[in-house]
């Protein structure tokens, strides 16, 4: 499922009302990479295929892709380029 930038923050405000705060550490790197606007739960990309997940953004995928949560089961994700979410879930969900 894609949620939307205000769908993903009442997500965790659910879970803890401060890290729906602008300021909590959920959001700090948007202060260097700028917004995402869609964001997709996933289960956690492996550490052996880091590398491969770089190369691969790179190549095919157009906006800014940033992790905003991850533990060993699941990872979120935010996109700023809509189209990249499609084709991003193909490959890495």
């Amino acid at each position: 499922m894609i949620n939307s930038r205000k769908q993903f923050r009442e997500h965790w405000k659910k879970i803890d009302p401060r890290l729906a705060q602008w300021d909590s550490p959920l959001w700090c790197l948007e202060s260097t990479y700028g917004k995402s606007h869609w964001f997709v739960n996933v289960k956690a990309i492996k550490s052996k295929e880091i590398k491969e997940y770089h190369q691969w953004v790179l190549r095919n995928c157009r906006g800014r892709i940033l992790c905003y949560s991850s533990s060993p089961e699941e990872e979120w994700w935010g996109f700023s380029h809509k189209p990249d979410v499609f084709l991003w879930i193909l490959r890495w969900s």
